[in-house]
């Protein structure tokens, strides 16, 4: 599959993804846009701004905006997609959400109206 593919995200940090596309992909037909802060083989492995922030974090929603954000770039579809979700480097972010809490009175409201508290269930936050 990866030999028919025009685009290519890839996470160039892992070496053995990295090897893997380096010796299978068809580069005359194929972009490849690495997601890595170094850049990695930057004769094959495009190291775009654009691609690279939407990495930083790397969250479903942020892949999802990237994969269409691509279409639409590269191959002209006619199709949505988002700006990078930024995270700050201190709150409170639980996946489900589409925010970062400052403060766990926030976070546990939000918690509790999306439906993901139980008396008796397990609970938890992460600090970020």
């Amino acid at each position: 599959m990866i030999t028919r593919s025009g685009i290519i995200i890839l996470d160039d940090m892992y070496r053995s993804l990295r090897e893997f596309v380096l010796d299978h992909a068809d580069f005359k037909a194929a972009k490849v846009f690495g997601l890595s802060t170094v850049d990695n083989d930057p004769q094959r492995i495009m190291a775009d701004k654009a691609v690279k922030a939407y990495a930083r974090p790397l969250t479903q929603k942020n892949l999802a905006a990237l994969v269409r954000f691509l279409l639409h770039r590269e191959l002209g579809l006619d199709i949505a997609w988002g700006a990078p979700q930024k995270i700050p480097a201190q709150g409170i972010f639980h996946p489900a959400g589409d925010q970062v809490f400052d403060t766990f009175d926030d976070y546990e409201d939000w918690y509790r109206k999306a439906g993901h508290f139980t008396e008796k269930g397990p609970g938890s936050a992460s600090p970020r």
